[in-house]
């Protein structure tokens, strides 16, 4: 070929597509990010969520009544939570609930995820709880959650599931009754993360 100017265009153009892919290997897209942002309970007024039992036999001790909150659904206890378990099952979670120097999850994320628990029933019982030990607790966690996708980008809800667990703890567990109020959260997070829908919303 004896038009230099031809030769040059002609490598340019089988080159191009080759620059372009290793450039894309270099920068690959950024993953889209999930964080979890607010919790809540819609629970019956006055209905009977939660009774504890005290001693081997787990004797009837007290019962507790739904009166619009709960020393026991506390955000930031939820929020890590979802960050570890989301993590666990492949979730991309943004920030770092651990944090000490603030946790810029909120700013990252692309999507904001809420809870809303429908259902919560905790039969707890203590084995010791007679030799002051109330802290060791084993029985059984029932909840319903309603889930709510946010996109940041397009500013509105794009995705909304009921999931519901009900989980055994058959041997005295330390952590009081948060040990049995988050096992049923823990696995209805297991089932969104496997929802083929919610994956969808968030990568889409």
């Amino acid at each position: 070929m004896k038009n230099p100017a031809i030769l040059i265009g002609l490598i340019l153009t089988v080159m191009a597509p080759v620059a372009a892919q290793a450039q894309n290997q270099d920068h690959p897209p950024r993953r889209q990010t999930v964080k979890f942002d607010r919790i809540s309970a819609e629970l019956p007024m006055g209905q009977v969520f939660a009774r504890g039992k005290l001693g081997l036999l787990c004797v009837q001790h007290e019962a507790w009544t739904w009166n619009g909150a709960s020393q026991w659904i506390n955000l930031d206890m939820f929020v890590r939570a979802f960050h570890e378990t989301a993590l666990a099952y492949g979730l991309p979670v943004a920030g770092d609930p651990t944090s000490l120097f603030g946790d810029q999850g909120y700013q990252d994320s692309d999507f904001l995820i809420g809870a809303q628990i429908r259902e919560l029933q905790l039969d707890a019982c203590a084995p010791m709880g007679g030799f002051g030990n109330t802290s060791s607790i084993k029985g059984r966690a029932t909840m319903t959650v309603e889930w709510q996708v946010y996109s940041k980008r397009a500013q509105r809800l794009v995705y909304r599931t009921t999931t519901r667990s009900a989980i055994d703890i058959p041997k005295a567990q330390p952590g009081g009754m948060y040990t049995l109020v988050l096992a049923p959260f823990r696995d209805n997070i297991r089932q969104l993360a496997d929802d083929k829908m919610f994956q969808f919303s968030i990568t889409n």
